[in-house]
C-alpha cells in the first residue's frame, strides 16, 4: 500500500493540543461550542519541540468500507513534535445513563469537567446515550519542558488573589478565563415508562434498533411527548447523514453513518487537565503562586452557573404559516411559563410543554397562527430550535426577528435578522435573552 505524506502543521490533533479552553461557559450539549470555549492562549508550545517523528494514521482501521472509496489509499504519514504521541484507537464504545432528576444526574457527572456544572433543573428526568467510533488519537507526553511560562506570565502576573466578595477582583478572573433527553418528572406514569419512552422516541437508536412500537398509542406516551425534550448531536461522518441522525433518528441510517466514519473523521473526545496542575509545576515562581488563587476563583464562576436563580423572563412570539409547526428549547435550565401544567384550556392542535410548543400535524390544510409565550431561566444565553412542515415558522425574542438561515449566523454580519425555518429544522446557539 502506498501512504500518503504531511506535515505536522496538517496533524489535527495539533489544532487542539497545548491549547486552553474555557470551561466556565463550555456547553456540553454541542460539539460547535467546544470550539468557541478553544481560548487563543497556547499553554503548552509544541511548536518548541525541535525533535521529530513519523507516524503512519489509516493503516489498521477495520471498517468495511474500503480506503480507496474514502481517499485513503494506504494511510497518510505525519512528522510532529515527540511531545506528541499519536494512534489508531480504532475501537467503539457506548453506553447509557438514566436519571430520576437533575440533582441526581449533575451529582453523577461530577467527574466530568465539561458535564459538572451543567445546569439541571430538579423537577426533570434525564437520559443520557452516547455511541463513539473512534479512528486515532493525539496527546502530550513529557511536556514540563514545554510550559509557554513567558506567555502564561503575561496573564497571570497583574492578577491578585482571589476574593469572591471583591466585585473588580472577580471580573478580573472573569475576564483571565475569557469568559440528553430530558423530560418533566411529575407524571408517575411517565416516570414507570420513561427509558422504553426514550428508546421508542429515538426508534431504537440506543437499543440496537429495538424498541416497543405499542407504547406510541398509550396516552401516557403522548404526555411523554408533549412534556420531554430530544438532543441528538452526531460528529463527524458523511454530513448528509449526520443530519438526518439529528432531525429524525433512525437506526437503519445510524448504521450507514458508522459506515462513513473514515471518510471525514472530526473531533469527538478532549481531556483537559487543569491549568492550575500545570502552574503548580512551573519553573516561574509566580505561575506557582497563581494556582490556588485561578483554582478557588474557577469553582467559584462555576458555582455561579448552577446557582443562578431562574428568575429572568423572556416573551417570545411564535409565528407559523404551514400544515405544522414547533418551537423548542435545547438548554436543560430553560422552561416554557406554563409548559408543565395540565394541558386545560389550549386549542386542540396546539401541545405545550416545558420545552417545546407544537401546533397542527404533517399534511393537514395550513394554518396561519401567532403565539406568544414566555421563556423562564437565569439570563444566560440559550439554545434553540424551529421546525415546520411545507410552509414556514418564525420568532421573535427581544424584538429581533431574523430572516436568514442557520448557516448565515456564522458570520459578522448576521446580525438583526431572523430566528426562522421554510421547511425542515433550523437550530440556533447562544439565542441572547432578558438580563
Amino acid at each position: 500500500m502506498s501512504t500518503t505524506f504531511k506535515t505536522s502543521s496538517q496533524f489535527p490533533p495539533l489544532a487542539w493540543l497545548g491549547y486552553g479552553l474555557d470551561l466556565t461557559r463550555l456547553d456540553p450539549f454541542d460539539f460547535e461550542a467546544v470550539a468557541s470555549a478553544k481560548t487563543q492562549v497556547r499553554i503548552i508550545d509544541t511548536t518548541k519541540d525541535t525533535n521529530t517523528q513519523t507516524v503512519t494514521i489509516g493503516m489498521n482501521f477495520a471498517f468495511t468500507t474500503p480506503f480507496s472509496e474514502v481517499g485513503y489509499p494506504g494511510g497518510v504519514e505525519y512528522e510532529i513534535p515527540r511531545i506528541v504521541a499519536a494512534s489508531e484507537d480504532n475501537r467503539s464504545q457506548g453506553g447509557t445513563n438514566s436519571f430520576t432528576d437533575g440533582a441526581l444526574a449533575v451529582s453523577s457527572l461530577q467527574g466530568d469537567s465539561a458535564l459538572a456544572n451543567l445546569p439541571c433543573r430538579r423537577e426533570t428526568r434525564f437520559f443520557f446515550f452516547f455511541n463513539d467510533h473512534d479512528a486515532y488519537s493525539g496527546r502530550l507526553r513529557d511536556f514540563l519542558d514545554f510550559i509557554n511560562e513567558e506567555e502564561l506570565l503575561t496573564h497571570v502576573s497583574e492578577l491578585l488573589p482571589f476574593e469572591p466578595e471583591d466585585p473588580e477582583v472577580v471580573q478580573a478572573y472573569v475576564d483571565f478565563f475569557n469568559t440528553e433527553v430530558w423530560a418533566s418528572n411529575k407524571y408517575e406514569e411517565v416516570n414507570e415508562n420513561f427509558n422504553r419512552n426514550v428508546t421508542a422516541s429515538v426508534r431504537g437508536l440506543n437499543a440496537g434498533g429495538e424498541y416497543d412500537q405499542a407504547v406510541f398509542r398509550e396516552p401516557q406516551y403522548h404526555i411523554f411527548n408533549r412534556i420531554s425534550q430530544r438532543i441528538v448531536r452526531v460528529r463527524g461522518g458523511n454530513p448528509g447523514l449526520a443530519d438526518a441522525l439529528m432531525e429524525s433518528p433512525e437506526f437503519a441510517t445510524f448504521q450507514q453513518w458508522t459506515e462513513s466514519i473514515l471518510g471525514n473523521p472530526e473531533l469527538t473526545t478532549f481531556k483537559a487537565a487543569e491549568l492550575w496542575t500545570l502552574l503548580r509545576d512551573a519553573n516561574d515562581k509566580t505561575l506557582r503562586d497563581s494556582a490556588p488563587h485561578i483554582r478557588n476563583a474557577f469553582e467559584y464562576l462555576s458555582s455561579l452557573r448552577n446557582n443562578a436563580p431562574n428568575d429572568k423572563h423572556t416573551w417570545v412570539i411564535f409565528e407559523m404559516d404551514s400544515d405544522w409547526g414547533e418551537f423548542g428549547i435545547l438548554t436543560p435550565s430553560v422552561v416554557i411559563g406554563g409548559g408543565d401544567r395540565d394541558q386545560i384550556g389550549l386549542p386542540g392542535q396546539l401541545a405545550l410543554g416545558p420545552p417545546k410548543l407544537h401546533y397542527g400535524s404533517p399534511r393537514s390544510a395550513p394554518q396561519h397562527l401567532i403565539v406568544v409565550v414566555e421563556l423562564i431561566n437565569d439570563g444566560t444565553p440559550i439554545d434553540i430550535y424551529i421546525s415546520s412542515g411545507s410552509g414556514s415558522a418564525s420568532v421573535k425574542i427581544l424584538g429581533v426577528r431574523l430572516i436568514s438561515p442557520l448557516a448565515s449566523l456564522s458570520t459578522d454580519t448576521a446580525i438583526q435578522e431572523d430566528y426562522a425555518t421554510s421547511g425542515g429544522t433550523n437550530f440556533y446557539r447562544s439565542v441572547p435573552v432578558s438580563l
